[in-house]
């Protein structure tokens, strides 16, 4: 395990134009699994291929380990990457994938206790140790059945997993992974993600994880950077992220729906949809508005509602709410509602960061 560390970061692929990364400063813990999320275009990639050695950083530094290594190769970083497509070897079998980078970069070393055992010897004793290690990384993923097959043969789930124990024999110190879901349909993806949580508390080793899926992001980061247009918008944990959103991109950008964002004079009022609810089922000290609702959707565990704000100065406003029940609504019917003032965010309309309600006398 090692500690990443980028000061200062920034990509710049062509003069004049906006950075892809601009001047990231961050630190990933021992052991801790970083997510790097945020939309196309954000630079969450172009930051992972920096720490890993496939792009060159215009300015700034990475550590791992507290070694500088701007100047050093992948393979001297003591890094392993997933990527999204996988990246496996069609003609070889899943053992001999799993085993091409130990061949390629000769990790395999015999002990000095083999040097009588001759050239043979050596080369024999190197495929021993050798299977050992695919066997335990096969062993560890649940792929020791599929050693023979041929990646077609494979579904999208085991090539998944085969492309993690083909990264976890060379045991590197980091772990980098660039969206190595995104190709695997809805179902796959949820249990792909659990044998990936399961996979990374079992060996531990610090990684860092890209997406553009929130749900990925909160489920299995133990914090998360959202980065957009190439700025680090906000570093935290998914429920600081999510419940204590520093600026108005990353409120709408956690959440489905997302936040509701209601401008108010030099502010922007901002509430979650499950805040969002019929005036009588709020307790306690709340804001209260009044809502025409203009459609309703049933998802199966819970109730879509969308409407207009109706009355003073959120007049037209459209708000969603996320409820447990809405079958007593009928479309273009008011109806009063309320979000409980503790849950009420504020963000300045210039430049729309949170700031302390109180500050600005909020009512």
């Amino acid at each position: 395990m090692a500690v990443v560390e980028t000061r200062n970061l920034t990509k710049v692929f062509k003069e004049g134009e906006l950075g892809a990364v601009n001047d990231v400063n961050l630190v990933t813990n021992e052991g801790e699994f970083l997510v790097f999320l945020g939309p196309s275009g954000s630079g969450k990639t172009t930051l992972l291929r920096m720490i890993a050695g496939l792009e060159h950083p215009t300015a700034g530094e990475i550590l791992i380990g507290g070694r500088v290594v701007n100047d050093l190769s992948p393979r001297e970083r003591r890094i392993a990457m997933v990527f999204q497509s996988y990246a496996l070897y069609p003609h070889l079998t899943v053992y001999r994938n799993i085993a091409f980078p130990l061949r390629a970069q000769k990790t395999i070393k015999v002990p000095a206790s083999g040097k009588s055992l001759g050239f043979f010897g050596r080369m024999q004793e190197r495929r021993r140790l050798e299977k050992e290690k695919v066997q335990w990384a096969a062993s560890l993923l649940g792929i020791g059945g599929l050693l023979h097959r041929k990646p077609r043969e494979l579904s999208g789930g085991e090539r998944q997993r085969v492309a993690l124990a083909r990264a976890i024999v060379r045991e590197p110190s980091v772990f980098l992974l660039d969206e190595p879901l995104s190709n695997l349909d809805a179902k796959l993806r949820a249990s792909a993600r659990e044998e990936l949580e399961r996979f990374h508390r079992s060996i531990g080793t610090t990684s860092i994880y890209v997406t553009h899926d929130q749900v990925e992001a909160m489920a299995m980061g133990d914090r998360v950077v959202v980065l957009n247009q190439g700025y680090v918008r906000q570093i935290g944990t998914p429920k600081e992220v999510y419940d204590q959103p520093a600026d108005t991109f990353v409120a709408t950008f956690l959440g489905s729906p997302p936040m509701n964002l209601v401008e108010h004079d030099e502010l922007i009022v901002g509430f979650r949809p499950e805040q969002f609810r019929p005036a009588a089922q709020v307790e306690g000290d709340k804001v209260s508005f009044r809502l025409r609702v203009e459609n309703v959707e049933y998802l199966g565990s819970e109730w879509i509602v969308a409407g207009i704000l109706t009355g003073g100065r959120m007049e037209g406003k459209k708000t969603i709410a996320r409820m447990a029940s809405a079958q007593s609504l009928e479309l273009g019917q008011t109806y009063d509602f309320a979000v409980p003032e503790r849950e009420l965010k504020f963000f300045d309309r210039s430049s729309e960061k949170r700031v302390a309600a109180r500050a600005l006398q909020w009512q």
